[in-house]
């Protein structure tokens, strides 16, 4: 998640004070430690006898790969208990100012779970009304014509995106550009015709 005024700033280099993103919410970095080594866990052993393979010279007290105890309180309730979270060395924290933004209405860090719904909201009006402006023959990706001689992604059947164009309509662009698009209705007609063949394994009496 980014977080306008955040920067990055990786576990090994985080310091007690500094304020880091959490669960969407600011938190006081409290203390960093080192994971004891036979508390590690399966997980970390496995990952580090794996790297270690072709990290002749690292330590395990050196791998970046190697678990820390971050533990964080939230600026706001100064006493709370404070958490103890487990995560690599080389995890990349959201650290924030010591002034920072909240939104008005719901005191998250911007951008907030509701600016981020609104914007999917426009986006998708959007792309639908680029989408009803698509004739047949044209790229349901960028809307523009297909000539005959242009290589193209076709699909039979109806058409997912724009049924009212009618059976086998759907036609892709294949340039990169469009290409997103193409995998996601691939995807999509892929899950159709799935479904479609169930019904009909179910349907087909001898």
């Amino acid at each position: 998640m980014y977080y306008r005024e955040s920067r990055g700033k990786s576990g090994t280099r985080l310091e007690p004070g500094d304020i880091v993103v959490w669960e969407r919410e600011p938190h006081h970095v409290i203390e960093i430690k080192e994971r004891p080594a036979d508390l590690w866990g399966e997980r970390y052993e496995t990952r580090w006898a794996e790297e270690s393979k072709w990290r002749h010279a690292t330590t395990r007290a050196e791998w970046v790969g190697r678990p820390l105890v971050y533990v964080l309180r939230p600026v706001d309730r100064p006493d709370a208990k404070p958490l103890h979270l487990i995560g690599p060395a080389q995890h990349t924290w959201d650290v924030l100012p010591e002034h920072y933004s909240v939104c008005r209405i719901c005191r998250e860090l911007p951008p907030c779970r509701h600016e981020v719904t609104e914007r999917a909201v426009v986006d998708q009006m959007e792309r639908t009304e680029a989408l009803m402006a698509v004739q047949r023959g044209h790229c349901l990706s960028c809307g523009e014509y297909v000539t005959p001689r242009m290589n193209a992604a076709r699909f039979p059947g109806p058409n997912l995106w724009r049924p009212d164009l009618g059976e086998n309509s759907a036609l892709f662009h294949a340039r990169y550009s469009c290409s997103g698009d193409v995998a996601q209705y691939r995807k999509q007609w892929e899950a159709r015709n799935e479904r479609a063949d169930e019904q009909l394994a179910l349907d087909d009496r001898p």
